[in-house]
């Protein structure tokens, strides 16, 4: 017997409980690590429009170009704060709730991988008069 055909089993079972696992997992992480740069990008354009409205405000003398150039980066603001706060809120929200979830994840990885290492060694290690 060979001995890849005594550990196809095992390699099956760990790949069925522990990687397969893992790696749907860490592509929920990828997914959350760009929702996190996302929401980078949004702060990024809040503060630009902020910083552009904030200087047409304290501008002393306006010319009529700078009034209509006003109205604009004032809904450019708005648009780009409504759309940070919203990917800012939704990790907020998520964030929380995900980490609870990654926690409650790992402790059956763990698990799975004392049963699968030390449970076999235990039984090999014992008597067979014992094993009854």
């Amino acid at each position: 017997m060979l001995i890849t055909d005594t550990l196809a089993p095992e390699l099956e079972l760990i790949e069925s409980r522990i990687v397969n696992p893992c790696k749907d997992l860490q592509e929920i992480c990828k997914k959350i690590r760009k929702s996190c740069t996302k929401r980078d990008h949004k702060l990024i354009d809040f503060d630009r429009h902020n910083n552009a409205l904030n200087k047409l405000r304290e501008k002393k003398e306006k010319s009529l170009s700078d009034e209509k150039n006003l109205f604009k980066v004032e809904q450019d603001f708005e648009l780009s704060s409504g759309e940070y706060e919203h990917y800012n809120n939704l990790l907020k929200t998520e964030l929380p709730q995900f980490i609870a979830m990654a926690t409650r994840f790992i402790d059956p990885l763990f698990h799975s991988f004392y049963y699968m290492q030390y449970v076999p060694l235990f039984f090999d290690s014992q008597p067979k008069e014992r094993r009854c």
